[in-house]
């Protein structure tokens, strides 16, 4: 009795797999190609980047959320390895692929996915700004985008918003301290020290950094040197077209 219930159970098992295998194949024969360009409109570089496709209730409550180590990762020092392995590991996230360096301002870069079942699936993309320390760009592109691209022969255009992982406080001069980042060459690694490392912090939307910041980076620094960490949602722009 045992025996047929062992092979009753492999019986289904194989079976689950061949209807998953089957309909994976089906999803990748109908699927539909788009090219997705992203355009660096900041003074900064951004990191190379990540992009993939998921279904919506995946995409769902990024800001609120806890960020993974991956994703603390990238946004800290614009290396996306970690959370391209986090992503592989995650149900229901699909067409993962890295943006392999760096797109400088005014630069562009391409990536070309294919998306089956448009009408369940979003696609996301995740680099971070690079004179930073703690923020990324998140462009988030709905299923409603994803059809529209397919009916339009000029596709669809977006911007990104800016966003921090919460592992990282925001800058802050120290008070009754006459003098501070005597070591730090430029604005931004003076920034970076100015930022001390939190536990338990959220991902939110990014903050602007207090005019005493950036009047503390202006005199010691210089306005051109603060003007290339100016950052803002919108700085990054994509658009999303047909690929085939």
């Amino acid at each position: 009795m045992k025996y047929f219930s062992k092979q009753l159970k492999l019986t289904i098992f194989l079976s689950i797999i061949a209807v998953t295998s089957a309909f994976a194949d089906s999803q990748r024969k109908n699927a539909t190609s788009f090219m997705l360009t992203i355009t660096n409109g900041s003074a900064m570089p951004i990191s190379p980047g990540v992009v993939f496709s998921a279904d919506e209730k995946v995409t769902k409550g990024l800001v609120g959320g806890e960020a993974s180590n991956g994703l603390i990762t990238l946004c800290k020092s614009g290396n996306p390895d970690l959370l391209v392995e986090e992503l592989k590991m995650k149900m229901g996230i699909s067409n993962i692929q890295k943006i392999g360096s760096p797109t400088l301002p005014g630069a562009s870069a391409q990536v070309m996915l294919k998306v089956g079942s448009l009408e369940k699936q979003n696609l996301r993309f995740l680099a971070m700004y690079g004179k930073t320390i703690d923020a990324c760009s998140v462009i988030d592109i709905s299923s409603f985008d994803l059809i529209h691209a397919v009916r339009l022969n000029h596709g669809v255009r977006g911007v990104d918003q800016v966003i921090s992982t919460g592992a990282f406080s925001d800058p802050v001069v120290p008070e009754f301290l006459t003098s501070y980042c005597e070591s730090e060459k430029d604005a931004v690694s003076c920034l970076r020290m100015l930022s001390m490392e939190t536990t338990g912090g959220k991902i939110r939307f990014f903050r602007p950094y207090l005019p005493s910041v950036v009047n503390f980076l202006e005199n010691k620094y210089g306005a051109e040197d603060v003007l290339s960490l100016s950052l803002n949602n919108g700085n990054v722009s994509f658009e999303l077209k047909r690929g085939d």
